[in-house]
């Protein structure tokens, strides 16, 4: 019990009042093929987000930039998607909300202060609109 690398036994055996819990087995095959399931989503979603935003499909274009966002939350890339197909569609705090994120990822990109200008601008003339006599 005194030597230096000498493994006391007796503080890794299980006792009889503790439970005894199994991990399961991890399957490389299972993992590699979740891996592979997600890869191709992202694909998927980095190439048909822009496409509908570029098409002016503006909802589907939000539909699949929010869930590209959902799986790829540090990239700015999603966020500027999702950002600009909610601006398209009047949604400018959701937008708003959305280039920040894109901003945070990416404090250099000078285009995402004037969509969130843009946005503001919206956000203000929706207000004019709405209430105006």
């Amino acid at each position: 019990m005194g030597k230096i690398g000498s493994i006391d036994r007796t503080l890794t055996a299980p006792s009889a009042a503790a439970p005894q819990i199994r991990s399961p087995a991890v399957n490389d095959a299972d993992t590699a093929a979740l891996f592979a399931e997600r890869q191709a989503r992202l694909a998927l979603l980095r190439g048909e987000g822009p496409r509908m935003l570029n098409a002016g499909n503006w909802r589907r274009a939000g539909e699949l930039c929010q869930a590209w966002s959902n799986l790829e939350f540090w990239s700015p890339d999603p966020w500027r998607c999702l950002g600009y197909a909610m601006q398209a569609q009047g949604y400018h705090q959701d937008a708003i909300t959305a280039f920040r994120k894109a901003a945070q990822y990416d404090p250099g990109d000078r285009s995402l202060d004037a969509a969130i200008e843009k946005s503001q601008k919206g956000i203000v003339l929706d207000f004019l609109n709405r209430y105006r006599r």
